[in-house]
């Protein structure tokens, strides 16, 4: 069984959301601005949880938008919240890598620290499968810090902890590479430090 599967949304969300960790706030950020830059039609959110920056997403004009996440509480309860906020909304549970995970391929596909869950160079070669040719692909990666632990200490780590057991950092450099290897060219790559002192690279790519 998939650790993921097995994590409350509330514990997830509650940690995701301390002001010391800050990584809710982020992702939806970064995911907004780049729908705002690239203005695009249809999106997909990979590891969509309960629907961070959802809300965000429907004031930038998007109608169209598919959420999935293997956790099937988590894709309850995004359809719950957002169910009749679009026009058109799929919350699918799904493992994305596998196969028979498939929709109709997006203008834009953004995966926020899913790629240290997954195998990276299937997952990758899933997003160049779903998205259309000249649409864009979003990732946010965490890098390695020699002094912080890679599950941020919180009143949920006891929760989170399980994810320990399957999760591996990638790096920067071979994400890249794999990611241009798979059809995609870098339009913007960027680090970000975030309060608790833990860095993300921030990748868009165009699918050439």
């Amino acid at each position: 069984m998939n650790p993921w599967t097995t994590i409350p949304l509330n514990d997830y969300e509650s940690h995701m959301n301390l002001p010391e960790i800050g990584q809710a706030e982020f992702l939806a950020g970064t995911m907004v601005a780049m729908i705002q830059t690239i203005s695009p039609e249809s999106v997909a959110v990979i590891g969509c949880a309960g629907g961070n920056g959802f809300d965000q997403i429907k004031e930038c004009g998007v109608e169209h938008l598919i959420g999935i996440d293997i956790n099937n509480d988590f894709c309850d309860v995004a359809f719950d919240r957002y169910g009749e906020t679009f026009d058109h909304l799929e919350i699918m549970t799904a493992d994305f890598c596998d196969e028979s995970c498939q929709f109709d391929p997006v203008d834009f596909l953004f995966a926020g620290l899913l790629f240290e869950y997954v195998d990276c160079e299937t997952a990758i070669k899933r997003c160049s499968e779903q998205v259309v040719s000249g649409g864009y692909f979003g990732a946010v990666i965490q890098l390695h810090c020699e002094t912080m632990a890679e599950i941020s200490p919180s009143p949920f780590t006891e929760t989170l902890g399980v994810l320990s057991s399957i999760m591996t950092l990638v790096d920067p450099q071979f994400f890249e590479q794999i990611a241009c290897d798979y059809g995609f060219t870098v339009v913007s790559n960027q680090t970000v430090e975030l309060i608790s002192g833990k860095s993300f690279q921030v990748f868009l790519f165009q699918n050439r």
